[in-house]
C-alpha cells in the first residue's frame, strides 16, 4: 500500500515539501501510528487548513472508505481536484467558533487535523470546540506546536487542558487529543 508521505508527494502537498523535519515526521512517524489501524474503517476525516488541496487528495487516497472534509478560510485558491464526490470543501474561519461548529454537521469524525493558522487563540479554540465532533475513539491533531508558530503557548494550555473523556498525548511538534 502507498504510504502517506508518498501520497502527499504525489499531490505536491506542502507537508511533503517541508524542509522542516518535524513536519515530515508527521507523515512518516506520528500519523501512521493512529491512521494505519483505521485505514480501511475510517469514514469521516476533517482537515482544517487545506491550502491548495494536495493533502485532502492524499487523505482521500489513503483512506479508501472515508469522506474527506476540507476547510480553509480561502477557497478561491486554485483547487484543481474539488470535483471528487468523496471530498467536501467548506469555507470556514478557524478563529470563529460558529464556523468551527458548522464543521461538526459533517461529522462525527474519526480524525480531525488542525493545520490552519497556527495562531495560539485558534489552536486553543480548536481544542475547546472540535473534540465534541469526534467519534468515540477519534483523535484531534493540533499541528505545528513549536515556538516559531507560537506553539509554546498551546502546549502549556494542553498540559492544563481537561475535558471528560479526552486524553492529551504530546508528540514532537504536535498534540493529539484522543476521545477515550
Amino acid at each position: 500500500m502507498t504510504s502517506l508521505l508518498e501520497l502527499h508527494e504525489k499531490y505536491d502537498a506542502i507537508k511533503a515539501r517541508a524542509k522542516w523535519v518535524v513536519a515530515r515526521s508527521y507523515l512518516t512517524e506520528i500519523y501512521p501510528l493512529y491512521f494505519e489501524p483505521k485505514r480501511q474503517s475510517a469514514t469521516k476525516i476533517l482537515e482544517i487548513g487545506v491550502c491548495f488541496g494536495g493533502s485532502v487528495c492524499a487523505l482521500r487516497d489513503y483512506f479508501p472508505n472515508a469522506q474527506i472534509v476540507g476547510a480553509d478560510i480561502e477557497l478561491y485558491r486554485p483547487f484543481r481536484r474539488s470535483d471528487n464526490p468523496r471530498i467536501t470543501l467548506i469555507q470556514a474561519d478557524q478563529g470563529n467558533v460558529g464556523d468551527l461548529k458548522k464543521l461538526g454537521v459533517y461529522g462525527p469524525y474519526d480524525f480531525i487535523i488542525e493545520d490552519g493558522s497556527h495562531e495560539y487563540t485558534h489552536q486553543k479554540l480548536a481544542m475547546d470546540t472540535l473534540p465534541a465532533f469526534l467519534k468515540s475513539d477519534g483523535v484531534l491533531f493540533i499541528e505545528d506546536v513549536v515556538p516559531r508558530h507560537k506553539g509554546h503557548k498551546i502546549e502549556k494550555y494542553a498540559k492544563e487542558f481537561s475535558q471528560e473523556g479526552l486524553e492529551v498525548v504530546f508528540h514532537p511538534g504536535m498534540i493529539a487529543v484522543k476521545r477515550v
